[in-house]
Formats: C-alpha cells, structure tokens, sequence
C-alpha cells in the first residue's frame, strides 16, 4: 500500500491542478499565484513573489492538517502547491541567470591607494595584461 499511495498522491495531485486550470479555463492548469500576489502586494505594499504565494498556500495546507479530522486534500493540496512551487523557483531562477548573462560587466576601477604592486583586482590585471603597468608592480 505505502508505494501505491504516495504515487495515487502524487497522481491526484497532478490531476487536482490540471482540472481546477479546465474549470477556471486555464490551459496550463492551476495558476492563479501570480494573480494573488500582484494583488495582495497592491494591497499591502509588500513584495511577495509568486513563489511566496505558493509557499503560503502550502503553509495554510499544513496548518489545516493539523486542525481537526484527517482530511485528504490537504495533503493532496500541499503536494501541488509544492509542486507549483517548484515550478515557479525553477522560471525565476532562469529569469535571474539571463538577466545576470545579458548584464554588462562590472566597470573596472584602479585601486583607490595608487599602488599596483601585488594587486590582483580586475582592473589592475586588465591593465597589466595590456602592458600598460610592469608584471611585476
């Protein structure tokens, strides 16, 4: 039974989002978190991400666990609610690595004490990479 039932979780989980995406005509399934967090972000002013606002509704889930009777989709819920997470962590860091790839480069500056002996800061190296200051300096 254990193998079986966390994988019927983990299935349901999976069906759970893609049908409560059809009811609300959501191709992609489940996704109303970005939707929220501009909203309550607006309200509040604060600066929730989109994966605060899934962690927020695994949290509610968790905390509903534990309150009462056993109900299954709490832990149904949890399972997606991370899942959708997870997603969501994956495109923001895939956000964060092309906007650090299509960022210029940090400007090079010389050392502010006018030594150069030693250095081994970028401008220092650039600039002795172009014979400008002795190797050894």
């Amino acid at each position: 039974m254990g193998q079986e039932h966390i994988e019927f979780v983990f299935d349901d989980a999976k069906d759970t989002i893609i049908q409560r995406g059809e009811e609300r005509d959501q191709p992609d399934g489940e996704r109303t978190i970005p939707r929220c967090v501009t909203a309550f972000n607006a309200i509040t002013g604060h600066k929730l991400s989109n994966c605060d606002g899934w962690l927020f509704m695994e949290v509610l889930k968790k905390c509903r666990s534990v309150q009462g009777a056993y109900k299954y989709d709490d832990y149904r819920d949890g399972v997606g609610y991370a899942a959708l997470r997870a997603e969501e962590a994956r495109m923001e860091n895939e956000a964060k690595l092309t906007e650090t790839a299509s960022a210029p480069p940090p400007a090079l500056s010389p050392p502010t004490d006018g030594s150069f002996k030693g250095c081994a800061c970028d401008w220092c190296t650039h600039i002795k990479m172009l014979g400008k200051i002795p190797e050894d300096a």
